[in-house]
């Protein structure tokens, strides 16, 4: 029982919690002798208590009917039983129209599971060990969202969700966007990060973020008053600075146009930062994946959508900076929907391995 400390009520106070472990012993130290005969269950021993020790974490408190979260733990020798049903329901209760179906809980199966999506807008985690079911789990809660209207990006790391089939397919889409590096669409800043890492090295990232900014402006212009996209805009800056066209790739006349801006524009910079910051393009064009028409994932949002990215071929730290990129994307869509008034599309981001993208500095 505990007392309301306003009304001064007593209420029945009742905890549900999940039981990890137990164990027995008896309060006595074990006594060891060669005549077992000695002991036997008439033995004074035999009548003597024995403690049970286990490991619960608590997720409910059930007050007066209320269900609360938990804010203290129960006391000492507090009776432990079975949940009941009724327990069980009041717990996991939630509006089917606001809700949707992920299943029943294993010991009472005809309690179903339903998560609020209204609860969404804050954060869910999703834990378990290797084949418990974590990625099925993550798969039917976004299909059913997106079957209600909404729209979810699954950001897949280990490329799990390449066979994706929705339950309703005449309902929801399904839409694959294997990652890429934009170099036009992506903000400067990140773009810097991934072809200079080092945060130490500010003169290099002056140098590259002053002569981005200018060229990616200059194939954004061209671009929106040829009506053409950035491939072509490219070809057209190259071909106007070059009297000779030597290369095909627009990629490759992106990154020569590039290293050629680094050049002219650091003429009286240290050599060496400039060097440092050609060799770290070249690089980063060598070994990452480009493509100058990658979308947005805003700009695949849709109602009854699922949009799974794959990074599965990114390294980790692509993989790290691809998330922030995508992250970004979306809530700079979102920000700018509410800005300027427009309907934004509810989306759920579901982040893989959400672990591995944890800083080990543990300040931040």
């Amino acid at each position: 029982m505990v007392r309301d400390p306003i009304t001064y009520e007593e209420h029945v106070r009742e905890v549900v919690g999940l039981i990890g472990s137990s164990l027995f012993k008896s309060v006595v130290p074990i006594v060891t002798t060669q005549n077992l005969t000695t002991y036997e269950r008439t033995s004074p021993l035999s009548s003597l208590k024995s403690e049970s020790y286990m490991k619960a974490l608590v997720i409910a408190d059930i007050t007066g009917g209320r269900v609360e979260a938990p804010r203290y733990p129960p006391p000492p020798e507090t009776p432990v039983y079975l949940a009941r049903p009724e327990h069980v329901g009041v717990v996991y209760r939630n509006n089917p129209e606001t809700s949707v179906e992920v299943g029943s809980l294993v010991g009472f199966e005809d309690l179903r599971i339903r998560v609020d999506i209204n609860a969404l807008t804050k954060h869910l985690l999703i834990t378990g060990t290797t084949g418990s079911g974590k990625s099925n789990l993550v798969a039917v809660l976004a299909d059913r969202i997106a079957g209600i209207g909404g729209s979810v990006v699954i950001f897949d790391v280990h490329g799990e969700y390449g066979g994706l089939v929705s339950e309703t397919p005449d309902k929801v889409s399904i839409v694959r966007y294997e990652a890429a590096i934009n170099p036009i669409e992506l903000p400067i800043s990140l773009l810097v990060s991934f072809i200079i890492p080092e945060g130490t090295a500010t003169r290099q990232r002056r140098i590259l973020r002053n002569v981005l900014k200018e060229l990616n402006g200059r194939i954004r212009e061209k671009s929106i008053k040829s009506r053409k996209p950035y491939s072509l805009a490219i070809k057209e800056i190259y071909s106007e600075s070059h009297t000779q066209q030597v290369l095909e790739d627009s990629v490759e006349m992106y990154k020569d146009l590039l290293i050629r801006s680094i050049r002219l524009k650091s003429q009286d910079r240290d050599e060496k930062s400039v060097t440092d910051v050609i060799d770290k393009v070249e690089d980063f064009f060598e070994w990452r994946r480009i493509d100058l028409e990658a979308r947005k994932v805003s700009e695949l949002l849709g109602n009854n959508k699922v949009v799974v990215v794959d990074v599965s071929a990114f390294t980790d730290e692509e993989k790290d900076y691809m998330l922030k990129v995508v992250a970004e994307d979306l809530l700079w869509y979102l920000k700018e929907g509410l800005r300027r008034g427009i309907n934004v599309i509810p989306t759920l981001l579901v982040v893989e391995e959400a672990h591995i993208f944890l800083s080990s500095d543990n300040t931040k």
